[in-house]
């Protein structure tokens, strides 16, 4: 009887310890933090800065500021970027780059008015 009573006294401790702890998860095709200087954001941000070249004028985008990135049939990455529009104050930009199975990257989401740190959808 006895070892029944500390069997089902240590039991209880581990199913509370096991409950207190949780493990980090993510969910499939969920956004991921990213650190600014992986590869991955600072291939997306080349990317985004000649992009933005092309399509808009007097546009410096000048740093990262958070970045997510998420695996769908290929990897999104979202950006938020400090920019400065010629003669005005730096502001932020949110924008998504999707790399494809065969590496290659499409613009497919670029907001001027993304407050900082609003990186995905």
């Amino acid at each position: 009887m006895r070892a029944t009573k500390y069997t089902l006294v240590f039991f209880t401790i581990l199913i509370i310890f096991h409950c207190k702890t949780k493990p980090i998860v993510t969910v499939p095709g969920g956004w991921i933090n990213q650190e600014i200087n992986a590869p991955i954001v600072i291939k997306s941000f080349d990317f985004l800065k000649k992009e933005a070249k092309l399509n808009f004028k007097n546009i410096e985008i000048l740093e990262v500021l958070t970045a997510k990135t998420q695996v769908v049939a290929g990897t999104n990455v979202a950006l938020n970027c400090k920019y400065k529009l010629k003669e005005k104050k730096a502001s932020n930009l949110n924008a998504i780059i999707n790399i494809d199975l065969e590496k290659k990257y499409t613009l497919i989401k670029f907001d001027f008015t993304a407050p900082k740190g609003l990186v995905a959808p």
